[in-house]
């Protein structure tokens, strides 16, 4: 093997981690989707938060039979929001599959974070590191997700192509490190590791043509009405703009159920009430009360208008 083919094989050198609580019924499936990449990471962590199910027994398994799976269980303190033990959570596996890696001298250029709910196919990691290696401008990647519906067919998810995801977030290590890695006191821990990145000039990319399956409805696990009041602890907890609460709460109204926007409201309102925690860095705030505001207005704005041609067209 000569050194182009070395580099080439070096620059695709992955770590991938998941964290996992009671999820017994969904990570078989991901392991063996992660067992079938055409592009394996060289290392896997799983982290268990605590599960009272079988999902510990299965990372014990599959560390057994796989040296570069390993798993670990999370003993550290718990956040008091969900929001923010979620941070905590991607926080510690991150840097614990980093240390490993470190510590075991394995080479890497990207950590990829991957939810145990989702389901990928055999060149899922081999695309989206192709897409990396294309251009060296981009920091934060991710797939475009599809989810099932209640008759049982999948839709594709309405998503900025310049928001990557955290259910399949792949990093380039430069930018992880640039961005300082996922803050453990800031949440949602997607949005903050994107808005760093941008803020640092990193080009952040959610893929059109390479997807995955969420097999559970985001923000779901607890059901619908937690699932909706946890959106509205992020967006308060980022100091949004005021006005765009009520666009929202609208938005959801309108597009999906009344009640849903009126969980999505009222969970907003909560926090307001009670004083929960805000984000306190001056930078991160500037940029989700005044440019992501912006974007989301200018993105929402293109989307009812191209709804409205594609309406007076069928008339």
């Amino acid at each position: 093997m000569d050194i182009r083919s070395i580099v080439r094989k070096m620059s695709r050198i992955y770590l991938l981690c998941t964290v996992a609580k009671n999820e017994e019924v969904f990570l078989p499936k991901l392991a063996s989707d992660i067992l079938q990449q055409s592009q394996r990471p060289s290392l896997w962590v799983l982290l268990d938060d605590r599960s009272c199910d079988g999902t510990a027994e299965i990372m014990k398994s599959l560390n057994l039979e796989n040296p570069w799976i390993r798993y670990y269980k999370y003993n550290a303190r718990r956040g008091k929001d969900l929001g923010m033990h979620l941070a905590m959570l991607k926080s510690y596996a991150t840097h614990l599959t980093i240390e490993i890696a470190v510590k075991e001298k394995i080479e890497y250029e990207f950590i990829g974070i991957l939810d145990s709910d989702i389901h990928i196919d055999s060149r899922f990691f081999e695309k989206m590191i192709d897409k990396m290696i294309g251009n060296c401008n981009i920091g934060l990647i991710s797939a475009e997700i599809q989810e099932f519906a209640k008759d049982g067919s999948l839709y594709l998810k309405h998503s900025r192509l310049d928001l990557p995801g955290g259910a399949t977030m792949l990093c380039r290590r430069r930018c992880f490190e640039d961005v300082g890695g996922v803050d453990p006191n800031a949440y949602p821990f997607d949005a903050i590791i994107v808005a760093r990145a941008k803020l640092r000039n990193w080009e952040t990319k959610r893929l059109k043509d390479v997807t995955a399956i969420q097999r559970r409805k985001t923000s779901s696990a607890n059901g619908m009405k937690k699932g909706y009041e946890y959106e509205s602890e992020k967006v308060f907890f980022l100091r949004y703009n005021f006005l765009y609460i009520l666009a929202r709460a609208a938005y959801i109204s309108i597009c999906s159920r009344v009640d849903y926007g009126f969980f999505f409201f009222w969970g907003y309102m909560k926090k307001l009430i009670k004083g929960g925690k805000k984000l306190q860095d001056k930078e991160l705030i500037k940029y989700f009360r005044r440019d992501r505001f912006y974007e989301i207005i200018r993105y929402r704005f293109r989307r009812m208008c191209t709804h409205i041609l594609k309406i007076n067209r069928g008339k």
